[in-house]
């Protein structure tokens, strides 16, 4: 094809078509070069593209060579015997001819590779697809949605992953997410690093670029970008591996080991594959077995114990857990709390202290100072949770989990290690202690989890907590502001509470909330914000939830400030100014996107919330204004 005639893609895959004539002598010089060669007399390496290319022939065979193949020639273009790229565009001209069997089955005769893709899509359990649109996922995204998916449409795919990965932590089940390659791709980087610090199961169908065309300007070492931010990629070398690499990427998730990427070639799209008339399901991972020696090491630790206490992680929050757990802590004379992740799981009963970690109040802090066991089912025991392991000091660690190591990190030493099932061992443990008789309740004040000096901020989040339905989703971004919004904030079910606290990144919550709605569309969903975050997060996903009719309230905690940045400036005396903001009118943004909105200009319009959310109609942001010398950073 002639200059005139060339198509340039931009940066997401979409083709800009250049004006003809002179038009062609105002092509990018990096361009030019890619069609026709390095300048006469000039070495290839001089060149932009030529030089990436001469790098890249170290590695790879030339694009001739590759080319190569029965039936063509070096340089002719052609890709096998005589005649298969025309068979390969009747194809994709033909978005019809091969089809999956009604309701996602399997068909016995060959179908697409983008079939194939959406039937094993549909495998996983949910019909809901996030991502943004490029020439290496299109097709796959209009043939899922052909087939009765739903597919969610983001701006920016960042926010896409974010909303994959909402959807798994509120739904329990893997997230899917598609973008196209290189730029689409790069643009997940700080989604992907915060799903995989948290392990949640998110699925990223990607794009590559096409094998035949290393100088293709989307390029990018995608599996090494991809892996130096410890997320597994699982490329698709050729059309018939699909389902083996899909496989192994259900595995990964199965097996909570984090997000993956899937990447497949775009000109793969249209070739033909015969699916596995009967692919062995995913393997099961069985519980793991009570080791009896540790069992009973649990045992004596805790018959002898005076001020033990009972921690539950989200690991240990399943249907039924919440009576088990009360039991053992009943025959064990145990006080309760949870990690922030599993936070109002013992809500309201006497032994319940609250969130265990640096978020515990100072009545909280005080017993667990004074424990001489603790015994934690279901809890990663992080940093966080042990307070850099201060908490843990003076008291023996029976620790249980079948999915994670207790002994692997490095804030935890357990006395007695218990890889099985959490509802398993507690039960085991309850039968234990009744067999060894009553033992004499101990006398227990109950704990104040209450703070002891309310703030601003606690008028603004009481109120959004009593104006809201209990049974309602969660969503907190980073910020100063979470410490007091997160203890106030209460949850029915503990996987109601979505935290995007992995990467300690803030800017993240917005996406999530998108995917925690779709997850669970027959309760509001609340994003609790900062003023930073939600400018870092950008505004173009706020027409998403309105395009989608999510019922989603933002409260945004405004205090015109980078309140963590803001706090260190004034304590070493210095003039914060730097870290303050005159930002646009949140609510008048908003409206422009069609939300409902107010303005609260200090916490005794705190009022004016419940009359708002309980009329609200469509999705709705408050502008809550605080003082930035007036948000505190502990709960206490």
């Amino acid at each position: 094809m002639g200059l005139g005639g060339h198509r340039r893609r931009c940066a997401h895959g979409r083709v800009v078509r250049p004006v003809r004539g002179a038009g062609a002598d105002q092509r990018p010089v990096a361009a030019l070069r890619r069609l026709d060669g390095p300048a006469p007399g000039r070495p290839l390496g001089n060149s932009v593209v030529g030089a990436r290319r001469a790098r890249r022939e170290v590695r790879r065979p030339g694009r001739a060579a590759r080319r190569a193949a029965p039936g063509g020639e070096p340089g002719s273009g052609r890709v096998g015997p005589a005649g298969a790229g025309a068979e390969r565009r009747d194809r994709r001209g033909d978005l019809h001819r091969f089809r999956l069997a009604p309701g996602g089955g399997r068909v016995s005769g060959p179908v697409r590779l983008l079939d194939q893709l959406v039937g094993l899509v549909a495998e996983l359990g949910n019909r809901h697809l996030f991502g943004v649109l490029g020439d290496a996922n299109m097709f796959f995204v209009d043939e899922y949605r052909r087939t009765g998916g739903r597919y969610v449409a983001a701006a920016e795919e960042k926010a896409a992953v974010l909303m994959a990965t909402g959807y798994a932590r509120r739904g329990g089940r893997p997230g899917v997410v598609t973008v196209t390659h290189g730029p689409g791709l790069a643009n997940t980087v700080a989604a992907l690093v915060d799903a995989e610090r948290d392990k949640s199961p998110v699925l990223v169908v990607a794009g590559e670029t096409p094998p035949e065309d290393p100088d293709h300007l989307q390029w990018l070492p995608q599996r090494e970008l991809v892996e130096a931010i410890g997320v597994t990629y699982l490329r698709v070398d050729a059309p018939g591996e699909l389902a083996a690499r899909f496989a192994e990427a259900v595995a990964e998730l199965t097996a909570r080991r984090g997000p993956v990427v899937l990447g497949i070639p775009s000109t793969f799209m249209f070739e033909e594959v015969v699916p596995e008339a009967d692919r062995p399901p995913a393997a099961h991972r069985p519980a793991g077995r009570v080791d009896e020696d540790a069992l009973d090491a649990a045992l004596g630790i805790l018959a002898t114990s005076r001020r033990g206490i009972l921690l539950a992680g989200r690991g240990a929050t399943g249907p039924g857990m919440r009576e088990v757990l009360l039991q053992l802590a009943e025959a064990a004379d145990l006080d309760v709390a949870t990690t922030l992740l599993a936070k109002d799981f013992f809500a309201e009963h006497p032994r319940d202290l609250g969130v265990f970690g640096t978020f515990s109040t100072a009545s909280a802090t005080e017993r667990i100072a004074r424990a001489d066991c603790i015994v934690a089912l279901g809890a990663s025991l992080n940093r966080w949770t042990t307070a850099d392991a201060t908490l843990l000091s003076g008291a023996r660690l029976i620790a249980v989990d079948d999915v994670v190591d207790p002994a692997a990190g490095a804030w935890a030493r357990p006395d007695v290690v218990l890889r099985a099932d959490a509802g398993d061992v507690a039960a085991l443990l309850t039968q234990g202690l009744r067999q060894l008789g009553p033992r004499e309740p101990r006398v227990r004040p109950a704990a104040d989890l209450a703070p002891p000096s309310p703030a601003p901020i606690d008028v603004y989040v009481g109120a959004l907590d009593e104006a809201l339905p209990r049974d309602r989703t969660v969503v907190c971004d980073g910020g100063r502001f979470m410490v007091r919004a997160l203890h106030g904030m209460r949850v029915a079910d503990p996987r109601a509470l979505v935290h995007t606290l992995g990467f300690g990144s803030i800017g993240l919550g917005l996406g999530n909330a998108v995917g925690a709605a779709v997850a669970a569309p027959e309760q509001p969903t609340v994003l609790l914000v900062g003023d930073g975050g939600l400018m870092l997060a950008g505004w173009s996903e706020l027409h998403t939830i309105v395009r989608e009719r999510l019922d989603v309230t933002i409260a945004v905690f405004n205090d015109a400030a980078y309140g963590a940045e803001h706090q260190h400036f004034v304590g070493r005396g210095l003039d914060p100014s730097v870290t303050e903001f005159d930002w646009p009118s949140f609510a008048e943004v908003a409206s422009g996107f069609g939300w409902a909105t107010a303005t609260l200009e200090s916490p005794a319009d705190a009022e004016r919330i419940g009359p708002l959310l309980r009329q609200r109609d469509r999705p709705t942001l408050l502008d809550l204004r605080l003082d930035p010398l007036q948000v505190p950073t502990t709960t206490g």
